[in-house]
């Protein structure tokens, strides 16, 4: 009898399994349990749950009659449900075109601006969770990690608000690839694509982590991949359980039901203990991802959570080079760090991580040597080989006796001996490289960002920083602004209006993205006479009072003005 998770909706089929082994879930028997039990079958599923993993870090529980993802791709069918958004419903201002995904949290739809065409994808809360004050301070945690960090691995969330039955959403890009998870599924990772993810998984993580920001919920299915010419483009998903560091709200470590949050085969030992969460805990998860693109496995494997748990504290992890041939010791050596028991004793944060990882992939390389795995392939080079020395006969005693005629002979028979091997040895070819074309410079698309206020006489600039502020502004004169950002560079954005107060943010952004960017500015406060605050308004200038038409000229108010003053 087949079984499934309340909150990912991940099934089992196991009946050893009691519970979720992503979040510790009781499970639940499901409604037509035979037709699933017999599809899991087919496809192989058994103790390690059957379930098709899309974008967004959302799961799909096959229904019976409903073809799975690998059977129809993305067009998938969905059972109607009142609170499901049908095809044209409008959110905000986009109009939903169908449903991709759907999570323990909530729902995602595509969906299209209908005049310029642009394609989102749009997270909408449970009915059921939007009940739960701790959800949907969650759900509105994720939108606002997301806001702060600001980095281009991670996916950019640019709206938020709620329905009118008062379900919350958020819009977010609409991404086109598979997960991490999918991809290991699908067959073995050569190392120079694996190191390629590994290092955006680690900008994106230390990005975060300069924010203040823990994800502990890293793993494949939130590592998703976007097809590019220079290869996988890495966006690091659903951050609704992300933890500010410090003292905040979501600064809790456990749920209302004393599990701890997070997915138990990625969890840190302090985590699935409910200790203190910072940033070393994302590093565990990430040594976690090493391991298992590296040996097709994690490291712990257990049939219930309490097993596996335990394991996290209290067994170490096999070693990468006891399951793989041909690992590097190195970084079978960053990999244990990652994975140390004691916060204290992995890496110091995830610079350093990302820091060894290109160092060993520039030796790789260098070397032609694989991290794991296959050999780089590399042009042979043209290598001169000596031929041996000729071997000497020895004379016995009726050899020759030598005078200086002899002598003359030997030395004769030398030269013709060194003329004959100067003669076999082989030339080495020559190579002849072929005229390469004109390198063109690499033209860089700016990033763009639409600056919308509530005031129409406003003026963005571009800082470098707080003491190199720029003069001119970028932008200016409008309610909405169009700006072209130079990419992948800090900048501070300063907007202001005459009669408000200016504010700051700080901007980065990635080559040829774009993103929207609400500002509200705040009027400036003045003091009235008597002590009496009230925010100003924008200054307006006094009307030109004209002198009357019957005034005679030289007068004043019919007086007449004598110029000498008399």
């Amino acid at each position: 009898m087949a079984r499934s998770c309340p909150r990912c909706s991940r099934s089992y089929t196991d009946a050893e399994v009691k519970f979720c082994l992503d979040d510790g879930a009781v499970l639940v028997v499901l409604a037509g349990s035979e037709a699933v039990t017999a599809q899991a079958m087919a496809s192989g599923g058994g103790g390690t749950g059957m379930r098709t993993d899309v974008a967004y870090g959302a799961t799909i529980v096959p229904q019976p009659g409903n073809p799975t993802i690998e059977d129809q791709g993305t067009n998938l069918e969905f059972t109607t449900r009142p609170d499901q958004l049908m095809p044209g419903t409008k959110v905000g201002e986009y109009l939903v075109d169908n449903q991709i995904g759907e999570g323990g949290m909530g729902v995602i739809y595509g969906a299209t601006h209908p005049i310029i065409g642009k394609r989102v994808a749009i997270k909408l809360l449970n009915p059921a969770m939007a009940a739960n004050p701790d959800v949907v301070a969650r759900f509105i945690q994720e939108a606002k990690s997301v806001n702060q960090i600001r980095n281009r691995n991670i996916v950019d969330i640019f709206a938020f608000g709620n329905l009118p039955d008062g379900r919350h959403y958020f819009v977010m890009e609409f991404l086109d690839g598979e997960s991490l998870a999918q991809r290991l599924r699908r067959d073995k990772m050569a190392w120079s694509e694996a190191v390629a993810i590994w290092l955006q998984v680690a900008s994106a993580l230390e990005a975060a982590h300069k924010h203040g920001i823990v994800h502990r919920d890293l793993k494949p299915d939130n590592v998703f991949l976007s097809p590019s010419p220079e290869g996988a483009f890495v966006k690091v998903l659903d951050f609704g359980i992300a933890k500010l560091m410090g003292d905040s709200p979501m600064g809790m470590s456990k749920t209302s039901t004393g599990m701890p949050i997070g997915t138990p085969a990625y969890m840190a030992p302090e985590q699935a203990a409910g200790g203190k969460i910072n940033h070393q805990t994302d590093l565990y998860a990430f040594g976690i991802i090493l391991f298992e693109t590296v040996a097709e496995r994690p490291p712990f494997v257990a049939q219930t959570v309490v097993q596996l748990l335990a394991a996290h504290m209290n067994e170490p992890p096999p070693p990468l080079n006891s399951l793989v041939e041909k690992v590097s010791p190195d970084l079978v050596k960053l990999v244990d760090q990652l994975l140390a028991k004691e916060p204290a004793d992995r890496p110091a944060d995830m610079a350093v991580v990302r820091e060894e990882l290109t160092r060993l992939r520039d030796l790789a390389i260098q070397d032609q040597t694989p991290l794991f795995g296959e050999v780089m392939p590399f042009e042979a080079k043209p290598v001169t080989r000596k031929p041996p020395p000729p071997k000497s006969k020895s004379s016995g005693s009726k050899g020759l006796v030598f005078g200086l005629g002899g002598l003359m002979l030997l030395a004769a028979g030398v030269g013709i001996a060194k003329l004959a091997v100067k003669q076999e040895e082989p030339k080495p070819p020559v190579v002849i490289e072929a005229p390469r074309p004109p390198v063109e410079p690499k033209v860089i698309k700016p990033g763009r960002v639409n600056v919308s206020t509530n005031t129409l006489a406003t003026r963005v600039y571009l800082d470098k920083s707080a003491t190199e502020r720029s003069e001119k502004p970028t932008a200016a004169g409008g309610q909405n602004l169009r700006l072209s950002v130079p990419p992948d560079v800090d900048w501070i954005l300063r907007v202001e209006a005459d009669g408000f107060k200016p504010t700051t943010m700080p901007l980065r952004i990635g080559e040829g993205e774009e993103q929207g960017l609400p500002v509200v500015l705040q009027p400036e406060e003045v003091k009235k006479p008597g002590g009496h605050v009230a925010k100003s308004l924008p200054l307006v200038k006094p009307p030109v009072v004209k002198p009357p038409a019957d005034k005679p000229k030289g007068t004043d108010n019919g007086k007449f003005l004598d110029p000498f003053g008399n």
